[in-house]
């Protein structure tokens, strides 16, 4: 029942806007992140014909194609839109941009972690207007401009949303790990393996294993499955258990933020380039899971 009631109150009670105002800005340094390393990557020309891409979109048949202009069109403004967001210029107007560019990328190449940053993106268009912004810390600097975000109230109906999907993200995340090949250590011994031993011949290289993790990988099979078993029933539990210890008490809301800094710390260790903006984004909602005035009265007395 008292998660129930936590999740009520945050759609409910008018609560200092400073905490989903500073998330704001950690979700458009998150897409910054996920952009430069795609835009590094050479994603804006991969979407045009006689590409993968382009090929499997066009064979899933979809009602709205995705053509190349409209594709590079999109990629463009949300460069644009990313630096918007974090300075807090036309917020809404730059959301509404990133949140069709995932729609976009959603439906050329579906990725969970461009789902999650689409949801977020719509969700955040429903905050209130931003007062967090670069041209208000600029003129007044940057203490009292958060004063004054924390002095101004609302409901904080759109942080509600963030909170409940990621808790539904990180459940159904787990759910799905349920299953004999992940809970074995298979799957991401393989992947890890594989990862290492094709290095030599990619461009673009998705990981900085240190040597010793290299040769604990290059290790015998069945060893390396053992090592890796615990680590996988763990992350599943840690999944399942995120949620609710998020919105429990002072304590148990900070050991759960520190186990899931941790968790997600290891998730960019093994795959830095592609689930960094991930993990930033995802740790960066444990903000929300406070109560919107614990975080306003933090900053004041600091």
């Amino acid at each position: 029942m008292w998660l129930i009631v936590s999740v009520e109150e945050l759609f409910a009670t008018p609560r200092s806007t400073l905490a989903i105002e500073l998330f704001r800005v950690l979700f458009g340094l998150a897409c910054l992140l996920k952009f430069a390393v795609e835009t590094r990557r050479g994603y804006f020309e991969q979407f045009k014909p006689h590409t993968f891409l382009y090929f499997a979109h066009r064979m899933r048949a979809p009602r709205f194609k995705v053509t190349e202009r409209l594709y590079k069109t999109v990629y463009v403004a949300k460069l644009v839109a990313a630096p918007c967001v974090v300075a807090g210029v036309m917020v809404r107007p730059a959301l509404a941009v990133l949140a069709l560019s995932f729609a976009v990328e959603v439906a050329t190449y579906f990725k969970f972690h461009t789902n999650l940053m689409l949801l977020v993106a719509c969700a955040l268009v429903l905050a209130p207007a931003s007062t967090l912004t670069l041209q208000n810390v600029l003129a007044l600097g940057l203490w009292q401009t958060l004063e004054e975000t924390g002095a101004q109230r609302a409901v904080p109906f759109a942080q509600g949303l963030i909170v409940v999907t990621m808790s539904i993200v990180y459940v159904a995340t787990a759910v799905r790990k349920v299953n004999e090949q992940f809970l074995d250590g298979a799957v991401v011994a393989v992947t890890l393996r594989t990862t290492v031993r094709g290095r030599p011949g990619r461009k673009h290289f998705d990981g900085f294993y240190p040597a010793a993790l290299s040769r604990w990988l290059e290790g015998d099979r069945a060893t390396l499955r053992s090592r890796l078993r615990p680590w996988m029933h763990a992350v599943v539990v840690a999944e399942l258990l995120l949620p609710s210890a998020l919105l429990g008490p002072s304590t148990v809301f900070w050991g759960a933020a520190f186990g899931g800094l941790v968790m997600h710390m290891a998730f960019t260790l093994i795959f830095p380039a592609t689930l960094a903006h991930f993990s930033l984004l995802s740790v960066s909602t444990y903000l929300l899971f406070l109560d919107p005035d614990l975080v306003a009265r933090v900053v004041a007395t600091g």
